[in-house]
């Protein structure tokens, strides 16, 4: 499942790593398509869509559900609807996602920032600079100038793709786990300045249970080729026993 960007792109770093042949789907954001997508209104209801689409694909489990920050939060709540379906769930991988603390409220003018921020990762180019806030016209300026994958985009689809950005932020800050029977595999990025310890992570899964996977990364680098590649040696035993 896609981080907040809604592309999913960077799994590609896992498939020399994994069992030949053995095949991945990357869900990505329906709005990088259809710019008119209406977003959901909450995590379960995006859940429900998603699973539509990966049922399109594979219509009984046993289901090996994965994601990257916001798209581990969404692994989740998946794997919660699939267990409450009466579903097999073999695998619920969360790339350093966490809950947020009870209580925290989503900001629209902070939301507006940290999607534009995530907009400005997807450049490859040297780092953007602005003093003070960012501003729409300049970061997607700054987009189309990069060699990234929104790089084609005009403003219009940009500003669809950031509102979206903007809306998996107000989900991910509101969301609370449902209840789920299986464990989650969190693979915690150590290296990340600021960033909680990994017991801290682990008990905000709580009530579910956790097994940790430490690794010496920021949040970002988690799906470059070293830590990829680490993810990958443990996911593969796995793989293999399915």
């Amino acid at each position: 499942m896609h981080p907040g960007r809604g592309i999913g792109w960077s799994y590609t770093s896992l498939l020399p790593h994994l069992p030949p042949g053995h095949p991945v789907y990357a869900l990505q954001s329906p709005v990088l398509q259809d710019p008119g997508y209406p977003g959901p209104d909450s995590m379960r209801r995006m859940a429900e869509d998603y699973l539509a689409r990966v049922r399109a694909v594979r219509h009984d489990g046993p289901y090996l559900l994965l994601g990257h920050s916001f798209g581990g939060l969404l692994a989740y709540e998946m794997a919660a609807r699939l267990r409450a379906d009466g579903q097999e769930v073999g695998l619920v991988a969360s790339l350093d996602a966490v809950p947020w603390p009870p209580g925290t409220r989503a900001d629209p003018a902070d939301a507006e920032q940290e999607a534009l921020t995530i907009l400005l990762r997807t450049r490859t180019l040297h780092p953007y600079a602005q003093p003070g806030p960012l501003e729409r016209a300049r970061v997607f300026a700054a987009v189309r100038e990069s060699e990234g994958p929104l790089s084609g985009l005009g403003d219009d689809r940009l500003s669809a793709v950031a509102d979206a950005v903007a809306g998996h932020l107000r989900l991910a800050v509101t969301y609370r786990p449902s209840p789920f029977d299986g464990t989650v595999l969190l693979f915690s990025a150590t290296a990340q300045p600021g960033g909680p310890p990994s017991a801290v992570k682990a008990e905000r899964w709580a009530p579910a249970r956790v097994r940790v996977h430490d690794l010496d990364c920021g949040h970002s680098d988690l799906l470059r080729p070293g830590p990829a590649a680490a993810i990958a040696g443990v996911l593969e035993p796995i793989l293999g026993s399915m």
